[in-house]
């Protein structure tokens, strides 16, 4: 099972004690809060994590996700068929499976959400970076104070944290799709999509202005870290590198990094 979710990730993963970025076209990643003492929170080190099972419970359509971690299911042309003999008499059925939602006994974990800032959510102009409309309006929904991080300085810091606490941290990009069908109804029944990883890195394409990035964090034997609580905080070292302001202010003045 280990090896199947080490091989279900693309960009950035976690093997050997080790957190290495392979192929990444960003450096940088943004979060977008509603209150400017959340953004202290995260520049002092603490990463504030909500279970997967929170954002599926949400009625809102930006952080809601009925799906998240989940894989919907429709199986058209799907049949289940049944021989019963019975003292009643012999009889046969043959029924339509209805939609179902999977979910993975070890899938709800605490996740840190934030964006990436790279050629699809950002243009460059003048030597400074801007928001793309699409993704600014998508981002006013969550607030209108940021934080930007240096994506290694968190892998790093992640590091440290995970290893010195004998926890396991998996991050990625999330694929957007057309969820209704993305998970084939046969290859689950072979159960080929065994693991937790697949689901939690895909997202229906009405989420892709999100240009989302998750950090998901659990034990080493792959389950969760909650005890009673609904959300999780990773408690990491101070950032060094950090901007924080207000969204309608990057619209003006850019980024600009040292």
């Amino acid at each position: 099972m280990q090896e199947k979710i080490r091989q279900s990730l693309n960009g950035i993963y976690y093997t050997k004690n080790l957190l290495t970025i392979k192929n990444a076209s960003y450096n940088y990643l943004i979060k977008v809060i509603s209150k400017e003492e959340y953004a202290a929170s995260i520049s002092n080190g603490e990463l504030y994590m909500n279970s997967t099972l929170y954002y599926s419970g949400l009625d809102d359509n930006f952080r809601g996700d009925k799906f998240d971690s989940a894989m919907p299911i429709d199986p058209s042309g799907l049949r289940i068929e049944k021989f019963n003999n019975e003292a009643k008499g012999d009889y046969f059925i043959d029924a339509e499976i209805l939609n179902m939602t999977i979910r993975n006994e070890n899938s709800n974990q605490p996740i840190f959400c934030c964006s990436m800032l790279n050629g699809e959510s950002t243009f460059i102009k003048e030597n400074k970076i801007y928001l793309r409309n699409d993704f600014y309006m998508e981002m006013k929904k969550f607030g209108n104070y940021f934080i930007i991080i240096d994506m290694k300085e968190l892998l790093k810091k992640l590091y440290h944290f995970t290893t010195s606490n004998q926890l396991v941290a998996y991050c990625d990009d999330v694929k957007y799709v057309d969820i209704n069908k993305e998970y084939n109804s046969q290859k689950v029944l072979n159960k080929e999509y065994d693991g937790f990883m697949k689901e939690v890195f895909t997202k229906d394409n009405s989420y892709k202005n999100q240009h989302e990035f998750r950090i998901i964090i659990f034990r080493q034997d792959f389950t969760s870290i909650f005890d009673n609580e609904n959300y999780y905080i990773a408690k990491l070292t101070p950032f060094k590198n950090v901007q924080i302001g207000e969204l309608d202010d990057l619209l003006i003045s850019g980024i600009v990094f040292n």
